[in-house]
């Protein structure tokens, strides 16, 4: 049974810390993956206007049967912040379900195409703003990029900021911003192991890619290394105990993630487990809340 939990969207407070992993980063774009979630495009302004960002835009574009992409982005003087929306509708599990592969932007590489062909809808439309947002601040201080999302909103995260740093297939990027960091909760594999390997040799991506895993969650065990697919960036695992660790999962974790995947697959209503959830009593927010001594109200 899945716990209640309201997220605190009042403690919000990024610290911005680049290069590195920063406890209370995570926790803020938890909270920023959390809210792209919510379908009222009214409460998404206040709250990003509240964290500080004047201008915001909420993406959207359903194409299909398996295409369904949504998050938003805040703009802020110093900090632009893009958010991806996770798997929520069949159409979305339709895309994670996918398992063929499509070029990966990077020379040689190969990801996956449900992802690909989910992220290139907004991709156009992403690229827009922050074509417009390079060449208003071009004659000012320049804006750190911030990319979040969880579970397949984790997935085209990290498809989006690889995309950004590509040019000929080599690392430079396409879009004259500071990549802060991209935080990503719950993701499936996105590409093969040339591109996970082009994603952690990128000197403008170094130490800047940090993947949180929650003990129990299946979903980032697919889709699987027989497969040719492979993680890129920092592991940060949530363990058994809630505890939040610098560190990769151990590997009777991911058999047990994989039997946890067969039982989540068998359920009709794709309802997620707790230890894939961004809110509740066993869920990302939850665990990154505590580790930097949040209140929850």
């Amino acid at each position: 049974m899945v716990t209640a939990f309201e997220p605190n969207y009042s403690t919000f407070a990024p610290v911005y810390k680049t290069p590195g992993y920063h406890a209370q980063d995570a926790y803020a774009m938890g909270l920023a993956s959390t809210l792209s979630y919510e379908k009222d495009p009214a409460k998404v302004d206040e709250i990003l206007r509240s964290w500080g960002f004047s201008r915001t835009h909420i993406f959207s574009r359903t194409r299909g049967k398996t295409i369904d992409t949504q998050g938003f982005v805040g703009i802020g003087d110093t900090e632009i912040l893009v958010a991806f929306r996770g798997s929520e509708s069949k159409a979305d599990w339709l895309t994670n379900l996918q398992a063929n592969t499509d070029p990966g932007g990077f020379q040689s590489s190969e990801v996956h195409s449900g992802f690909r062909d989910a992220l290139f809808p907004v991709l156009l439309e992403l690229g827009a703003i922050l074509g417009q947002e390079h060449k208003s601040s071009a004659s000012g201080p320049s804006k750190t990029l911030w990319v979040t999302g969880h579970s397949l909103g984790g997935a085209l995260a990290t498809l989006f900021m690889a995309l950004l740093t590509v040019a000929d297939g080599d690392c430079a990027g396409l879009v004259d911003f500071s990549f802060g960091g991209l935080y990503t909760f719950g993701a499936p594999r996105v590409g093969d192991r040339r591109f996970a390997q082009s994603l952690e040799a990128c000197p403008l991506l170094e130490n800047r890619i940090f993947r949180v895993l929650n003990f129990g969650d299946p979903v980032p065990q697919l889709p699987r290394r027989y497969m040719g697919f492979r993680h890129g960036g920092q592991a940060i695992t949530i363990n058994v105990k809630g505890e939040v660790l610098e560190s990769a999962p151990p590997p009777p974790s991911r058999l047990k993630a994989f039997g946890e995947w067969l039982r989540y697959v068998a359920q009709p209503d794709f309802q997620s487990l707790e230890s894939h959830l961004m809110p509740g009593e066993n869920g990302y927010l939850q665990a990154l809340q505590r580790a930097i001594g949040v209140s929850s109200s």
